[in-house]
């Protein structure tokens, strides 16, 4: 009786042992019960870096410069802690991606480090930004409904003033981004004729998400002229 409890013991361990010598993968243990999250968006330190100062081209060789350019303005923007931009951006330098400069921060009394890209820099920063356009993220539309789409066309299914990046960043934070979220801005927004249709509002969906601060638009009612 021993023997077969021994036995059987042994069957499970060696059992076990093979399973994580093959790193068992449980999604495809489990087969067709668990559906793959393929749309998981991660976003290396560099790409940040390099899309932020993408964005931010249009400062570039001048004399005064807002903080977006500087070390806390670019942790902000990028989602990173300060040394970590430093750490980062000496890397860059060695690439020679950007270049830094001591310059006049606008607001500031004192003048601050600060980063923009230079020319082999900015062909890598435009070949990463193109390549991260087709990255899939989640979105909820006006509707409610959860669409896949492409990161490049999500601020504008979005109706809202989003980069490339801030898209990318909420992706990999919050997973789906919602129609009308109050941190996206105002919404943009889009030229029609007529009033909107009846029916439309949905509680809990859209811009209805985050706060509802505005009432409906009123349409025109047939049937009570003398009334109105």
């Amino acid at each position: 009786m021993n023997k077969v409890f021994r036995c059987s013991c042994i069957t499970r361990e060696r059992a076990h042992g093979a399973l994580v010598g093959e790193k068992f993968n449980s999604r495809k243990g489990e087969g067709w019960l668990m559906p793959s999250n393929d749309l998981r968006v991660h976003i290396a330190v560099e790409d940040r870096l390099l899309l932020h100062l993408l964005e931010q081209d249009d400062q570039a060789d001048l004399y005064m410069v807002s903080a977006a350019v500087t070390r806390p303005g670019i942790a902000e923007a990028c989602a990173l802690h300060p040394p970590n931009v430093s750490r980062s951006m000496r890397t860059m330098l060695r690439n020679q991606w950007v270049s830094e400069h001591t310059r006049t921060v606008r607001g500031e009394s004192r003048r601050q480090k600060t980063w923009q890209l230079t020319d082999i820099g900015r062909t890598e920063a435009l070949s990463r930004s193109n390549s991260l356009g087709l990255t899939q993220v989640l979105i909820r539309d006006e509707g409610g409904q959860l669409l896949e789409v492409t990161a490049s066309q999500a601020s504008t299914r979005l109706a809202a003033e989003l980069t490339l990046l801030q898209v990318l960043m909420h992706a990999q934070h919050e997973g789906v981004l919602t129609f009308g979220d109050i941190r996206f801005g105002m919404i943009q927004k889009k030229e029609d004729d007529g009033k909107p249709a009846p029916g439309r509002l949905t509680l809990g969906a859209g811009a209805h998400a985050t706060y509802h601060t505005e009432p409906p638009e009123t349409r025109e009612v047939h049937g009570r002229s003398n009334e109105l």
